[in-house]
């Protein structure tokens, strides 16, 4: 019995055993034989079967005998159980989680710790890029984060996902029947331009090569269809007695929208066509003061946000010059013209508040 008592900064033998990497499932066995009490607390409030899960190389049968012994809900200072724990460990050994879930872990426990406190205040730890800063908020807050589903998948470290309850939202959840139609005509239309195949044939690899969406339309996702058709929606009155016979010139702007987005050598391929004259003959995609010449000259507001994507070389201050100079439509004095990189900005708020 003097084993579970035995503590040093908190912790039982038994905390100390499950700390140890790849320990012997034996040795935890034995340690409970001869007294250890399995769900004592160290000074984290955390009991074996939490330290045992957080370590990387854990053998899923130590995890197994403290399951067994009656380990299972217990909640840590932060709120957490060892489901919570595990589930934030790098690369972790999915049979442990199994493990966890069929001895009757409940997976809906909710930890209850997401903030300290400190002076009456509550407090929550934000990352910006390589910092972390303390952030005050209010009792109610709550964090959402907004990303695409794929970067969330890809890039998002695994303890984070695991962190977060999901949720996907897309654009077409607050389309009407009439836009919703139009949405689906305009990815029929995408789907049949993808499927034309390219006749290039490259050196090494002599067969055809089938485009994908993103190949042909730069930036395209799942809700970028929707989101062309809200754009051209604006330009239509909702109640207008002639929609249905307007629905063809908003599919059309629609298809255009997406054509700026498209690369030169897809509608070369594609042929001469509705497409070709529209991407060559309406459009300017001749140089960047071709595009703002044309831009510019037709823009009622104040303000004009466009993203260009070009495998050129980053413009200098001797480009923004010549830029201004080769302007024929509208004047723009070298004084007034910016030259701003990101690395200038630490965050995306600066970035915006001096494009403003």
């Amino acid at each position: 019995m003097l084993l579970s008592y035995s503590k040093t900064q908190g912790k039982t033998v038994l905390h100390i055993a499950a700390s140890v990497p790849s320990v012997n499932p034996k040795i935890i066995q034995a340690l409970l034989e001869y007294g250890c009490f399995p769900k004592e607390k160290d000074g984290k409030s955390r009991t074996a079967l939490h330290v045992a899960v957080d370590q990387d190389n854990v053998d899923p049968n130590v995890v197994k005998i403290l399951l067994e012994n009656g380990c299972k809900n217990e909640k840590d200072i932060k709120g957490r159980t060892a489901l919570h724990i595990a589930a934030g460990v790098p690369n972790v050994n999915p049979n442990i989680i199994q493990a966890l879930l069929e001895c009757g872990c409940l997976p809906n426990v909710k930890d209850e710790k997401y903030y300290f406190e400190l002076g009456g205040d509550r407090y929550v730890d934000l990352g910006l890029g390589t910092h972390r800063v303390k952030c005050r908020v209010r009792p109610e807050f709550r964090l959402i984060v907004v990303a695409e589903k794929r970067d969330v998948y890809e890039k998002f470290p695994i303890p984070l996902i695991n962190r977060l309850e999901k949720h996907c939202l897309s654009t077409q959840t607050v389309l009407n029947e009439k836009q919703i139609e139009l949405t689906k005509s305009l990815q029929a239309w995408v789907e049949q331009f993808v499927k034309t195949k390219s006749e290039m044939k490259m050196m090494t690899k002599r067969k055809e090569q089938e485009r994908k969406i993103e190949d042909c339309f730069i930036g395209y996702n799942a809700d970028t269809c929707a989101t062309v058709i809200l754009q051209t929606w604006k330009k239509t009155n909702e109640n207008d007695a002639e929609m249905t016979a307007i629905t063809q010139e908003l599919l059309r702007d629609a298809k255009s929208i997406l054509l700026w987005c498209a690369t030169p050598s897809v509608v070369l391929q594609h042929g001469m066509n509705d497409e070709f004259a529209i991407y060559f003959n309406e459009q300017h995609h001749e140089s960047l003061a071709d595009y703002l010449n044309n831009m510019l000259s037709q823009c009622h507001d104040n303000s004009h946000y466009a993203q260009i994507t070009t495998n050129s070389k980053l413009l200098v201050e001797s480009d923004v010059v010549k830029l201004c100079k080769d302007m024929e439509n509208i004047h723009i004095a070298p004084d007034n013209a910016f030259l701003l990189t990101l690395h200038l900005f630490d965050t995306e708020q600066q970035f915006c508040m001096k494009i403003r």
